[in-house]
């Protein structure tokens, strides 16, 4: 069997720094790992993308109901039944 001489096998990879591995918080100095800083950044992220977007919808059926009661000011007999039809939307 032959033997291997340590230049022939592979180099090994180095091992990660610590400051590569863990962050330490600027403001409370909690020392917290890489990877889960980044994942939670990640997901928040997609919250922040998500409650902008529900904010996006609800401006624009304030906008559509402003726009709505303007309408129907001046007719008030049609008034109910274009409100009752709105709010079945």
């Amino acid at each position: 069997m032959a033997t291997r001489s340590p230049e022939a096998s592979p180099p090994a990879a180095a091992a990660p720094a610590a400051e590569d591995i863990w962050l330490k918080c600027p403001g409370c100095k909690e020392i917290a790992f890489r990877k889960e800083v980044e994942r939670k950044q990640a997901e928040a992220a997609e919250l922040q993308k998500a409650a902008d977007a529900e904010l996006n919808r609800a401006r624009q059926k304030e906008k559509a109901a402003d726009e709505l009661e303007r309408s129907v000011k001046d007719k008030p007999k049609e008034s109910a039944e274009i409100i009752r039809n709105f709010a079945r939307n």
